[in-house]
């Protein structure tokens, strides 16, 4: 069996913890923001699971516009602000787990976003399906970042009935691979973000919801990894 592409670290965060940072996302509920409310996705075909499909936060695959290259004109920049006050010891953790498990500095990347939630609720749908991607459209931002030091991470803080997971497929001529990584509760997880991979399938009753705490970590030319969303 092959070795798996996820490292798992277990106890980054207590229940405590866990249940604390699902209650504050919770509380700012008013700052969700639906992925179809992006210029990017705005004339796209809508899709009946795409309506609970929500971040607090503005990752950058959002707002990188197609056909216009990427951009930061739609990243509320004070949001950025409330997330790193009400989150502060949060990305420390973060911060001194990354230092821990691969030996750089940290810093934020001031001119992106910074790691937040991707949250799916306020509807019943029964087994959503995502698409394979890659977590490399950083490259449309610094292209000459070394695609193998671009690292995505996520922390499962609040799950439907279903588990949640990470679904890994890669097929090509020279490696083939399939994997599913349960997320489990307190536990961080990293891996490459050329790897193809999707959210894995799940259903959601009414008030049930689907909250991880995630982002993503490049290395620059300083040997610094600066997180972003």
């Amino acid at each position: 069996m092959d070795e798996s592409l996820v490292r798992i670290v277990e106890n980054f965060l207590t229940d405590s913890q866990v249940d604390f940072i699902k209650s504050e996302v919770h509380s700012m509920r008013e700052h969700w923001k639906n992925f179809r409310e992006y210029d990017r996705w705005k004339d796209m075909p809508s899709k009946e699971f795409q309506k609970i499909q929500h971040v607090l936060g503005d990752p950058i695959y959002l707002v990188h516009v197609q056909d216009k290259g990427p951009t930061t004109n739609e990243i509320d920049r004070d949001l950025q602000e409330k997330l790193r006050e009400r989150f502060d010891w949060l990305y420390q953790l973060l911060f001194i787990e990354i230092k821990k498990q691969f030996g750089f500095d940290v810093e934020f990347d001031y001119d992106l976003t910074i790691p937040a939630f991707h949250v799916f609720g306020g509807k019943k749908i029964e087994l959503g399906a995502w698409n394979f991607h890659t977590d490399m459209g950083i490259l449309d931002y610094y292209p000459n970042i070394n695609p193998a030091m671009v690292v995505s991470f996520a922390c499962i803080i609040e799950s439907p009935r279903d588990p949640a997971f990470l679904d890994i497929h890669i097929d090509d001529d020279l490696w083939k691979h399939k994997e599913q990584v349960e997320y489990k509760k307190g536990c961080i997880h990293f891996w490459n973000g050329i790897i193809p991979h999707r959210i894995g399938k799940f259903s959601l009753d009414e008030g049930e919801h689907r909250i991880t705490f995630q982002g993503h970590f490049y290395v620059d030319s300083a040997g610094v990894a600066r997180v972003y969303f």
